[in-house]
């Protein structure tokens, strides 16, 4: 898993580091926020997820983030500094990161830390950091709206991320059957209404993300509801 986290960790920085101030500053996917707040945010992942493993080596709770509203904050203050600044914050906190996972002892990585601002997320196990961590780095590569979107994100990413949280809709969409072109097929409820698309676009589809051209894209005999945000 760190493997591919370094590799998703690349492409986030390929992405922001050619950017200029003016680059930067510009809106991102996710409304009221500029790519300078998505970068921002990144960083301060990775030092929230440093939390978390402190945390599991040494046994003392050390949240990711204090408050909601320090996390809001920080991010807030740091999406007002130059795109170098960011690009660097970015590189040295995810580097901070790598060496904290790779410090875990298997007795740190089987501890039950608790996510979320105030340590007031679900518990769990310090061996999920990774994943949690990549799903940020992909996920936020994509909201930066440059290049990349998740035609581009790996395919093993993807499956795994809607074979995990698919399940998650089960009360709160109506029954669908996700058929993808790639070939992993995805029930939600009942799965009534078939839609076929590619894997890439019904995850811009569940996260609330799509553009009208990736919407188009998805083929269903009915009308596609509008998916709770869940990430």
């Amino acid at each position: 898993m760190q493997g591919t986290l370094v590799d998703a960790t690349r492409r986030f920085l390929t992405a922001i580091s050619p950017l200029t101030d003016e680059q930067m500053s510009a809106p991102s996917r996710l409304p009221n926020w500029r790519r300078s707040h998505v970068a921002t945010h990144i960083a301060r992942n990775a030092d929230a997820m440093v939390n978390l493993c402190v945390w599991a080596s040494t046994g003392v709770q050390s949240p990711m983030y204090r408050s909601q509203e320090e996390r809001d904050s920080q991010i807030e203050s740091g999406a007002r500094r130059s795109a170098n600044q960011i690009v660097t914050d970015v590189s040295e906190s995810a580097e901070r990161l790598a060496v904290a996972i790779e410090a875990l002892s298997d007795s740190a990585l089987g501890f039950f830390i608790r996510r979320g601002a105030a340590a007031g997320g679900p518990l769990s196990p310090a061996s999920d950091i990774p994943w949690m961590r990549q799903k940020e780095v992909e996920i936020h590569l994509v909201d930066l709206d440059l290049a990349p979107t998740f035609a581009d994100t790996p395919l093993e990413f993807l499956t795994a991320l809607l074979a995990e949280e698919v399940p998650n809709f089960d009360s709160r969409m109506l029954g669908l059957t996700l058929i993808t072109k790639e070939g992993p097929v995805f029930k939600i409820g009942d799965g009534v209404q078939c839609i076929t698309g590619s894997i890439g676009d019904f995850t811009a589809w569940l996260l609330g993300r799509s553009k009208e051209t990736e919407i188009a894209r998805l083929s269903s005999d009915a009308m596609l509801a509008a998916p709770p945000r869940w990430l």
